[in-house]
């Protein structure tokens, strides 16, 4: 009797087992996804980074499993970002999102989707839109337009100003350039562009490009920026060699909101990184979902100008801003 009733506890056990493991077999696997960061490290990507880890925190790591990769140089950076979306390839996630910042970019998309990876893109387009399935980011020629407008309300259509981009070939930044530009030679004829730069998005470099372009143009007396580490450089060698030069950043970094509270940065125009990083993960889940009504292919994330009057509620604003989980996106 005390046999039988072990063999029945026995069976019992191994009926208990073999459900636990056709159950753990059963259960979905979570969404895997590569985010390929332009830039690791830079405080606008940081940005995006948390939005990413919010977006998997509420989606809840049953659902998706996302990891981020990409480079934190900029020496050689487009050939190292190729090399980082080519081992999200190698990888086999669900889905790779990343950054064609560079033409170059666009035969690794390629090679994703040929490996039948869906790609999303943030930031910047591909040379086709078909190759992906959404895309996230500024738009680039209304950025340059609303900057200068910005500007030229400031200066009352009078100023000589100096562009600073991270490099002089990134296409976001090209597009901005180019409406800013043309913006003002159609509309504000005293407005005038008199030096092009470029700093690699690196502070030492931007300290000393600004320090020389001020001494050779004294004229100099406004200054866009195209890139996020710089403004803080363009007006503390303004404050040094005792000029008065209007600064208008972008980006809401910490740097660039502090020299706003104290007066050294006149104004920056917000990209709202927080949000393209959030989201860029609620369209790869919901697309790998079968749910590709739930949101437009192309999204504009966004861009706010701050100055001193909404300085301390930016980051909140741009918070509230992204469609959180549970919300439409559409």
């Amino acid at each position: 009797m005390k046999r039988t009733a072990i063999l029945f506890v026995a069976l019992l056990l191994l009926l208990s087992a073999v459900q636990l493991v056709s159950a753990a077999a059963e259960a979905p696997k979570p969404w895997r996804i590569v985010f390929v960061n332009a830039l690791v490290g830079h405080p606008v990507y940081n940005d995006q980074d948390r939005g990413i880890l919010d977006a998997v925190k509420d989606f809840g790591p049953e659902k998706v499993d996302v990891q981020i990769i990409g480079s934190s140089d900029t020496n050689g950076l487009a050939e190292k970002t190729i090399e980082f979306i080519d081992q999200a390839i190698a990888m086999k996630p669900d889905a790779i999102v990343c950054e064609p910042w560079d033409p170059s970019m666009f035969a690794a998309i390629d090679r994703a989707v040929e490996a039948g990876i869906p790609v999303m893109c943030t930031s910047n387009k591909p040379d086709d839109m078909g190759k992906i399935f959404a895309f996230t980011g500024t738009d680039n020629v209304q950025y340059g337009i609303d900057a200068a407008e910005a500007l030229a309300k400031k200066m009352d259509g009078k100023a000589n100003i100096m562009i600073m981009m991270s490099k002089l070939d990134i296409s976001n930044q090209v597009e901005s350039r180019d409406a800013f530009v043309k913006t003002l030679e159609e509309k504000y004829p005293e407005m005038k562009v008199v030096l092009v730069e470029f700093d690699d998005a690196n502070l030492q470099t931007a300290t000393e490009k600004f320090d020389a372009a001020y001494r050779a143009y004294p004229e100099i007396n406004a200054v866009f920026m195209l890139e996020g580490t710089g403004a803080q450089a363009a007006a503390a060698i303004a404050k040094e060699q005792n000029r008065e030069v209007v600064v208008l950043g972008v980006d809401p970094i910490k740097e660039t909101l502090d020299g706003i509270r104290n007066g050294g940065i006149w104004g920056t125009m917000a990209q709202n990184f927080y949000k393209r990083g959030y989201e860029s993960i609620r369209f790869c889940v919901e697309y790998l979902e079968g749910n590709t009504d739930a949101f437009v292919k192309e999204n504009d994330s966004g861009l706010v100008l701050v100055t001193l009057e909404n300085v301390e509620t930016i980051n909140d604003d741009l918070a509230n801003a992204t469609r959180k989980v549970g919300t439409p996106l559409k």
